[in-house]
């Protein structure tokens, strides 16, 4: 008697339990179902796209999905679809996403409605059949959206652009023509001089004179004199002895000490070029000297 009694009330629990998972089970089980367009005002030269979506707790396998039929439309042409399927652990707990969406066209303007749109379900645990259905949306159709306005705004800003960059460039160039020309004329004013530079090149002369190395710097000296007195006074000196060149100065008006100091390099150059004559520092460095006082007066 007391296993008979033991067996009712176990066979009581389990229908219990089984009643209460099953009832734990149909709670969650319940799909919400919404539609919406991305807009419900636009041009007959533009798309607009319809979305249907069911929202359920659990796996995406929880319920056998029945295919979906496109809504009926007025105005509107679909020109295609396509579906997500997306599920996500929300306060520890599986919710899946299903979306559906269309693609659609106006065929003319006015007044376009997108029918409504069944989805069926069925409950692998209960094998119930369930269907849910959307309610029709209406949209209206405008005229065509100009195309041009937005990209007339943008081709006035590249042409502004340009032409600000444009002058901007010429603004520069402008300005560094102008810093250049300053400096060209800076530099023509701060120029040195004939006898500047050739003084520069005579004090050059120094080392070789004190490394004793008098034939090569009565050479360079004579080279350094004759060259001078090309530029300054325009005369040719290639070729000629030192009486052509000092009849050549005759005809400019040059001071007699100056023409004497001359002749006087000239005639020791020859003296070591020609006659091979052994000279000291010292006379090298009167020569110096004498060279330094022509370039001096001479400015």
């Amino acid at each position: 008697m007391n296993l008979q009694i033991l067996r009712v009330s176990l066979a009581i629990i389990m229908i219990l339990f089984v009643s209460e998972a099953f009832a734990a089970d149909t709670t969650t089980s319940k799909i919400e179902l919404k539609s919406w367009a991305d807009k419900l005002e636009l041009g007959s030269d533009q798309n607009l796209i319809f979305s249907v979506q069911a929202v359920w707790m659990g796996e995406l396998d929880r319920f056998n999905i029945q295919p979906i039929r496109p809504p009926e439309c007025q105005n509107l042409e679909i020109l295609g679809s396509s579906s997500v399927n997306e599920t996500k652990i929300i306060e520890g707990k599986s919710k899946t996403f299903k979306t559906f969406s269309f693609i659609l066209k106006p065929t003319q303007q006015g007044q376009g409605e997108i029918g409504n749109v069944e989805f069926g379900y069925v409950d692998p645990l209960t094998q119930d059949t369930s269907w849910l259905s959307t309610q029709p949306l209406v949209v209206q159709i405008g005229p065509p959206v100009k195309k041009g306005s937005g990209d007339g705004v943008i081709y006035l800003v590249l042409i502004l652009l340009i032409f600000f960059t444009t002058l901007t460039y010429f603004v520069i160039r402008k300005r560094e023509k102008e810093t250049k020309e300053e400096q060209t004329k800076t530099e023509e004013k701060t120029e040195k001089t004939l006898e500047q530079k050739v003084s520069e090149k005579l004090h050059s002369l120094e080392p070789i004179l004190n490394s004793e190395r008098t034939e090569e710097f009565f050479s360079e000296v004579y080279k350094l004199l004759t060259g001078y007195l090309e530029k300054r006074y325009h005369i040719m000196t290639s070729g000629k002895t030192t009486p052509e060149i000092m009849k050549s100065l005759s005809g400019f008006s040059i001071e007699e000490k100056q023409l004497k100091r001359v002749e006087s390099i000239l005639k020791r150059c020859d003296l070591v070029k020609f006659a091979r004559e052994t000279v000291k520092i010292e006379e090298g460095e009167k020569v110096m000297e004498n060279f330094k006082r022509i370039l001096e007066q001479s400015e």
